[in-house]
């Protein structure tokens, strides 16, 4: 797709770029009380052999498919999506963010091939904060391969 936003990232001289998003679908559940004010962020990030990697950016990510949204309710017994990361289809070992930080040029959180394990936590009013962990290999390819974690 071609995304556009406040930002520009490393790398590109316009806001508009061929983009592809890896999208995270979280679940309620619960049948008696939405989700209120679900928010989640990137929390770590390692390369496959432990090597934690720093991350400069650990807001809210994007809401997918809302103009300025990085929270939401997920109603009972519905899901909601988040994009996770995006892949940078001019340079595709370039991973990117798209998170409610404004700092521009955006920098890439991951820059060169390999396997990444990223954890995320998600927080919602009056449920328990969930983590989880997805594997990215970073493949130069513009469909690179991810599973979640167990």
């Amino acid at each position: 797709m071609l995304y556009s936003d406040h930002s520009i990232w490393d790398g590109h001289s316009s806001n508009s770029r061929p983009a592809r998003m890896l999208h995270g679908f979280l679940s309620n559940r619960r049948g008696d009380v939405g989700a209120s004010s679900t928010v989640l962020r990137l929390h770590q990030l390692k390369k496959a052999d432990e090597t934690q990697l720093p991350i400069y950016d650990k807001t809210p990510l994007k809401v997918t498919s809302y103009l300025h949204h990085y929270q939401q309710t997920i109603w009972p017994l519905s899901e909601g999506c988040f994009d996770l990361v995006t892949l940078d289809l001019q340079n595709p070992t370039r991973v990117f963010l798209v998170s409610i930080n404004d700092l521009s040029p955006r920098q890439p959180i991951i820059s060169a091939q390999g396997t990444y394990h990223l954890r995320y936590q998600v927080f919602a009013i009056g449920f328990p904060l969930l983590e989880f962990t997805i594997e990215l290999n970073v493949d130069g390819s513009q469909h690179p391969p991810c599973s979640i974690l167990p």
